[in-house]
Parts: structure tokens; sequence; C-alpha cells
């Protein structure tokens, strides 16, 4: 359930998806997943031992497609179930938010805005937050804008579920001041307290920047199968690795059917169905032009798990890469390197992961690769001390 415990372990799923065209006036996404992901017990005997997860989502986004018309609105709404056996309970999210604006004047709007946020494992964590508010949005350039708002709010935390009535400041502020250029930023309050996140990108021909901060919560197995959505690489539905996605010929590049900007794919995935709250920043750079295709990611994460009160704190630094050979044949190379501070067992781990192989592919249809792979951990207690290598060899192919 980590690096070095061999684990017998099923994971399947399905998703669909929905988006109007981006010349409609009235832009709407619709999107439902279903994950299910089976763990047996490892060789060696961990904490959980076998668990099996059921994950349903849904997600539903609706609103103007231009900020800077008369009269411009936003919705949005997520839900997400996991069901967990034993004692742990199954794990419920559901969020909402949705904004309304009406001029002033010509660069100076009123708005409203509304939220909602909830979180609940059936056995002890339940959190509800409600909250609206009203301010004002200053637009200037093409896109820029600024706002404020007063809000009040009503929350509801643990096991009293004792109503906590507050009332606080909050901001956004989106800057575009080329097409190349976006910087996005928001100063919120949710269950736990204050919230920010931060998104940026700079976009060349041949070279993208993309910058995020965000937290959520969610079970640790279903934090490791994201997809970190820093939008370099279009890529097909059910992509596995980074060779199978490409970077956009422009920046205006208009998704086909079945295809999605993404771009990490976490190849240490750690089983385990423990509820966190995570807060992380990370940093990509993706290049492409040739036959070299490279990506770059820094991140740090701040784990709380919110069931046992533990905290971890990890750093990482991750390179994909494909150099094409010919036509048909790719050389391929991936590093990562996270070490990982458990500040609740005073232990602290820095793991070192490398691959490198060919893929060939066959036909249209069809592909085969074979990879060569080293893992290795030096840790402050000697007894997690790990190094390891393995032969794989893959043959995959799309019906």
């Amino acid at each position: 359930t980590g690096t070095e415990n061999l684990s017998k372990t099923s994971n399947y799923g399905a998703n669909v998806g929905f988006r109007t065209l981006q010349t409609a006036d009235v832009n709407a996404q619709l999107g439902l997943a279903y994950n299910k992901l089976s763990s047996r017990q490892p060789e060696l005997q961990d904490d959980f031992g076998d668990f099996d997860n059921d994950t349903l989502s849904s997600f539903l986004s609706l609103g103007s497609a231009q900020r800077q018309s008369p009269l411009f609105w936003q919705l949005s709404a997520n839900y997400n179930k996991t069901g967990r056996e034993g004692n742990r309970g199954d794990f419920v999210s559901k969020r909402a938010s949705g904004t309304a604006g009406l001029p002033l004047l010509p660069s100076l709007s009123m708005i409203v805005r509304g939220s909602y946020d909830d979180n609940d494992n059936t056995s002890g964590y339940a959190n509800e937050f409600k909250s609206y508010g009203v301010g004002l949005e200053y637009q200037f350039g093409l896109a820029s804008r600024i706002n404020v708002t007063q809000n009040w709010a009503t929350r509801s935390v643990g096991a009293q579920q004792q109503d906590i009535d507050e009332n606080y400041l909050a901001a956004e502020v989106f800057l575009a001041p080329t097409r190349r250029t976006s910087l996005s930023y928001s100063l919120d309050r949710r269950y736990f307290g204050r919230s920010s996140s931060l998104q940026g990108q700079y976009n060349l021909r041949f070279l993208s920047v993309r910058l995020s901060v965000r937290e959520d919560v969610q079970t640790l197995s279903s934090f490791d199968q994201l997809i970190e959505d820093l939008g370099i690489f279009v890529c097909p539905d059910g992509a596995a690795q980074f060779t199978d996605c490409f970077r956009p010929p422009t920046n205006n590049y208009q998704l086909g059917t079945g295809e999605s900007f993404r771009q990490l794919f976490n190849t240490e995935l750690e089983l385990s169905e423990e509820l966190i709250k995570r807060r992380t920043a990370a940093m990509t750079v993706g290049y492409n032009k040739n036959r070299l295709a490279l990506s770059v990611m820094l991140s740090r994460s701040e784990d709380e798990y919110v069931e046992t009160e533990r905290q971890n704190n990890r750093n990482s630094f991750s390179v994909q890469s494909s150099w094409k050979l010919s036509k048909h044949s790719s050389l391929l190379f991936n590093g990562y390197y996270y070490d990982i501070n458990y500040l609740t067992d005073e232990r602290e781990d820095k793991n070192l992961s490398v691959e490198m192989g060919l893929k060939r592919q066959l036909n249209e249809n069809s592909e085969i690769k074979a990879m060569l792979k080293r893992i290795s951990r030096n840790s402050s207690v000697d007894s997690f001390d790990l190094t390891e290598n393995r032969i794989w060899l893959s043959y995959t192919i799309r019906l």
C-alpha cells in the first residue's frame, strides 16, 4: 500500500462529460464519474487490511459567456460520495456556489454571491457552511476584474453541530494583461476557516508555465488518483501516462471529442481510505518541440488526517519526458523525488523513483512498452529504508 508493500489491487471506472461550444451565449459543463477501488491486505499487514471504495462524483457549471454582459451570472455545483466499509463510514461532499452582477457604471457592477459547503463521514466528522454576500466589482481591460464583498455565514462544525454565525470580507482578483498570461486569486472562507486559491498561467508556442494553490478534503486514494488539471497538455480520455498526451499547437486550441487538458500522472499511489484535508501548491513547466516532450513539476502539500489527528508535509519534484526516435518509437524517462515529513510520528523519508525505457507503436490501436525502474527510500527510521528494482513489460490495445 505504498512503495514497499505489494498488494493485489483493482481499479476501474467510467465517466461521461458534456460541454457547450465556446461561442455559445451560455456556457455549460456537466460531468458524471464512477470509480471502484479494491485493495487486499498487503504482504506486510498495515492498519487497514482489505478495503473497497466506490466513488460517485458529478459536477455542473452554468453561466453567461461574457462577464461584461449587462447581467452576468455563474452557477456551479459538485457532489462526491465515497463508500467505505467498516467503522469509517461513507464520505459525502457537497459544494455549490453562485454569483450574479448588475452594472452600475460602465466599469463598475454590484454583485451578489452565495455558497454552500457540506462534508460528512457519517461517524463524527460533519461540517456545514452556508454564506451569502454583496459587494462591488470593478472591470478593466478585456477580461480583468477585482471584486470585494461583505459576507454573512453560518457554520456547523464537529459532533455537536452547534451553529456559529459570523461575517467576513471576501475578495477575488482576475488579471489577464495579455492573451498569453493570466493570474487569478480568491480569498474566502470555508468551514475550517480562511480559504485561498491561486491560479496562474503563461503560454508561448512551445513553452507553458502553470501555477496552482488549492485545498480540499477527500480520501487519500482519491487524491492520489486525481490528475492535476494544470492545462498544459491535451490528453485523450482514459490516458494513463504522459506519453499519450501532446502540447496544443496554438493557445486557442479547441478540444476535440474525448480530449481534455491535463498535466500530472501520479505513479506513486498510496492506497488508503483515510480522510484527509490537503493544501497543495504546484508549479509546472511544459515544453514540446520537434522530438522532445518535457514536463517538470515542483509541488508542496500539507496533509491533515482528520479522522486520526496526524499530519504530513510533502515536497516533490518530478520530470516526465519523451524523445521520438522514429515515427513509431520513443525513448521515455521519468524521475520522481519526494520527501515526506511525518510530523506526528517524528519520521522523515526521502524517496527517489527513476525509470526509463522504450515504447513502440504497433498500429493505430496498440503499442508495446518495456521499462526499467529503480526505487529507493532513505528514512530517519532505519527499518523503513528500501531499495528495489523493477522491470515492466506492457501491451496496450484500444478497442
